[in-house]
């Protein structure tokens, strides 16, 4: 029996992830396959219960859903938790399991980058969504100092800032709003 992987957002852009996915599935003799599913906000409810189905070998998520899907699994990892976002599923028995993959990718980055400097270390991140909730997670991590989150609803950005304020509490993360004279300065 050939199991699914699905991608559930909203627009699910058609992309070359599907011939990457399935490419790697054939390369490791996995039968199975990948199809992005467009889903709307009310349906992701039903969409993440059909993944409790045998056929189902998991799921990314994908935009707007990164955070919405978090009250609907069953258990988080560390990242997950943390971040608050989830971008893939993974079936554990009848259990639904969220991770946040977008910190596992971004850390290594961030250590080639920076490395064992000393200094103040201030970042600048672009967007609130599950890559911003990413990238924040990995620069309180690391020891950042100063943050600042530019994001184009500046309600959305205080959200996160304040999602972050316990672990943040030793740092100034501040959201900014997405202006073009605020970016300048």
């Amino acid at each position: 029996m050939s199991r699914r992987v699905v991608r559930l957002g909203q627009p699910v852009p058609h992309s070359l992830s599907e011939a990457l996915q399935q490419a790697a599935f054939e390369a490791a003799g996995i039968d199975a396959t990948y199809e992005p599913i467009d889903t709307p906000t009310v349906d992701l409810p039903e969409a993440i219960e059909a993944l409790r189905g045998e056929e189902y070998l998991g799921a990314n998520i994908g935009v707007p859903h990164k955070d919405r899907v978090v009250p609907l699994l069953d258990k988080l990892t560390e990242e997950a938790q943390a971040t608050g976002a989830v971008d893939t599923i993974t079936p554990e028995g009848n259990q639904l399991i969220g991770h946040n993959t977008d910190v596992i990718a971004f850390k290594p980055t961030l250590e080639e980058l920076v490395g064992n400097q000393k200094m103040p270390k201030n970042a600048v991140v672009v967007g609130a969504g599950g890559g911003g909730r990413a990238a924040i997670y990995s620069l309180i991590q690391a020891g950042f100092q100063n943050i600042a989150l530019f994001n184009r609803h500046l309600h959305r950005g205080e959200k996160l800032v304040k999602h972050f304020a316990r672990s943040a509490s030793h740092m100034d993360l501040k959201a900014r709003p997405w202006h073009e004279s605020v970016i300048e300065a």
